[in-house]
């Protein structure tokens, strides 16, 4: 029988728990939030990003039983274009052996590294006190011998807001919102147009780096018979 030492540790001086195995028995999760922004993350960075009330300001989606658990959430993707091979420093949704993982849950803060073939990607999450905002930080670092050639590539998938409008009217409220790019902000914008638009936040998807490509559709994104996991 696994013991909690089995999967992570707790590190009292930095007030923290570090999770060692991709896969415990359940998604290991913290909250992150400023009470009117809030999320939860897991150690594979599956979860859910909400705006004041759960049930009416659902921002991102997160499905709770259908198979496999944890999924979606707030992935990084790691293309190695020499290869072709695609992987999470987060382990999931890809699932390709790590060659080193961990997972820091701190109070508002969650920390994940992974590497893979001498590139070591570390994404921090956080909502600060002071801004409705989820700020993703990734560094990347090659601890190899050779020249790397690699592709990052950040997903979420936003929801419809309300969780029992968006589980049974999703077939016609697909048309009643818009995702659109401006390269300006380097910014993909969600665009609501149904009655209480004015009402609801206004939601923008961004980056800080120079921005070679995007999708706003995730069939675009995983490909005609790609998935998560493997995408096209």
């Amino acid at each position: 029988m696994k013991t909690l030492s089995d999967f992570g540790c707790f590190d009292d001086a930095n007030r923290s728990f570090v999770i060692t195995d991709p896969l415990p028995p359940r998604p290991w999760i913290n909250y992150l939030g400023n009470r009117r922004l809030t999320a939860f993350i897991s150690q594979n960075a599956g979860g859910l990003l909400w705006y004041r009330e759960p049930w009416s300001g659902r921002i991102t989606r997160y499905h709770y039983v259908a198979p496999p658990p944890d999924r979606p959430g707030f992935y990084v993707y790691a293309l190695d274009r020499r290869t072709g091979e695609v992987w999470n420093p987060h382990f999931a949704p890809c699932c390709l052996p790590l060659d080193s993982f961990w997972c820091r849950h701190e109070p508002g803060v969650t920390t994940i590294a992974g590497s893979r073939n001498g590139i070591e990607i570390t994404v921090s999450y956080v909502i600060p006190p002071g801004a409705d905002a989820m700020v993703w930080r990734v560094c990347a670092a090659n601890n190899g011998s050779r020249e790397a050639n690699i592709l990052l590539a950040s997903y979420m998938e936003f929801g419809l807001l309300e969780f029992l409008r968006e589980s049974i009217g999703w077939c016609y409220l697909k048309h009643q919102f818009k995702l659109r790019y401006d390269p300006e902000h380097r910014a993909i914008l969600y665009d609501y147009h149904v009655f209480e638009a004015p009402f609801a936040p206004r939601m923008i998807f961004t980056c800080t780096a120079p921005v070679c490509g995007y999708d706003a559709s995730r069939d675009e994104f995983v490909g005609r018979t790609g998935t998560l996991a493997a995408p096209e």
